[in-house]
């Protein structure tokens, strides 16, 4: 590093620990103590000797209520339906080519778009390849890319996003780019950035995408694995400060990606799109387990006042896998039990009557 850079970065680092001192960091922490504990919390103990934590949720966080979901669904004429794929309707694979949907699946999906009440979203993290591949036989399934940045046309009348095609993809649907983006070199600084840690961490692998780059480090030792992960995020924010990137550290991965692609913002563009049209929602459900479906349930959590004030008898569902730390205020326990729930939505009610 050159003298002229250090003497920058030591005068920013002064300041810092001047506005900082032990007295604010102490109070800062008392005071998040006090907040968290007049909060109405439940806790949970997971793990064990050094491996054990204690997560914190909020008492309203449950599983998912089978029969006002149901009762809620059957009643409802207009649906938007948003579901993630990997570790959520499928088990997850480390090979991603290797993760192709079940035949149970295919069946639940095509029954779910066949109901012309209902709009289905496959929000997924994985390419337009993969995606198409997998789902493109199914009428009417929109699916949206990479956290929603490439999607199919799920607006018939959509003129105001950029047309794309890719060569590599065997083009037989239209997929439509969420936003424009003109400057694309910062992948290839990023990327040699995540080479030269890739190298000296035996297990991580770098996987890049048309429009994210992520830093994989499922396979590592998980201490050294996340510290490693801390340092090339400190070190992309360093570089990337002043553009329109965000790095995302998640639980076992690292993200350089565009900061508006989130799938919350996905799940905002298709909302837009059906309140310009008058179709109004009146029951929206979103599902799955990464920690980028976490923007979906934090978006649906921020409007709920806002679709009340447009239809005061919607129902939201953001609903995650397992019991954990969430931003959705539902979870299922695994895979199976949400296959058997999306399953139960196709079924006919029964009534019965008692002479």
């Amino acid at each position: 590093m050159k003298q002229e850079e250090k003497i920058i970065k030591y005068k920013k680092d002064i300041e810092y620990v001047k506005k900082n001192t032990t007295y604010t960091w102490i109070k800062a922490f008392l005071m998040d103590l006090k907040r968290t504990a007049t909060q109405h919390t439940k806790q949970l103990g997971i793990g064990l000797n050094l491996g054990f934590c204690l997560m914190k949720f909020s008492s309203n966080f449950q599983r998912l209520p089978k029969n006002d979901f149901l009762d809620a669904y059957k009643n409802s004429n207009n649906r938007l339906i948003f579901l993630n794929y990997e570790g959520t309707l499928q088990q997850e694979s480390e090979d991603v080519t290797k993760n192709v949907p079940e035949s149970r699946i295919l069946k639940i999906l095509s029954n779910l778009t066949s109901d012309p009440k209902n709009s289905v979203f496959i929000v997924s993290g994985n390419t337009r390849k993969l995606l198409q591949e997998w789902f493109s036989k199914i009428k009417d399934l929109n699916l949206a890319a990479e956290q929603g940045f490439f999607y199919t046309q799920f607006d018939k009348d959509e003129k105001d996003v950029k047309e794309t095609y890719n060569k590599d993809v065997n083009q037989t649907i239209l997929w439509k780019e969420l936003f424009h983006i003109n400057d694309w070199s910062w992948k290839d600084r990023g990327y040699q950035i995540l080479e030269a840690f890739t190298e000296k961490t035996e297990g991580s692998k770098i996987i890049e995408k048309d429009a994210i780059l992520k830093w994989d480090y499922l396979n590592c030792d998980i201490y050294f694995g996340n510290m490693q992960a801390y340092e090339i995020s400190t070190h992309l924010n360093n570089i990337f400060e002043h553009s329109k990137l965000f790095i995302n550290h998640a639980r076992d991965y690292l993200e350089i990606k565009p900061k508006q692609l989130t799938k919350g913002y996905f799940l905002s563009t298709v909302m837009k799109v059906k309140y310009a049209k008058n179709e109004c929602p009146d029951f929206i459900f979103a599902l799955g387990e990464d920690d980028s479906d976490e923007e979906m349930f934090k978006y649906l959590n921020s409007i709920k006042d806002q679709l009340t004030q447009f239809n005061e008898n919607i129902k939201t569902y953001p609903c995650t896998i397992g019991h954990k730390p969430s931003a959705a205020k539902f979870f299922l326990n695994e895979i199976p039990e949400v296959l058997e729930y999306l399953e139960s939505l196709n079924k006919p009610i029964v009534t019965i009557i008692l002479i």
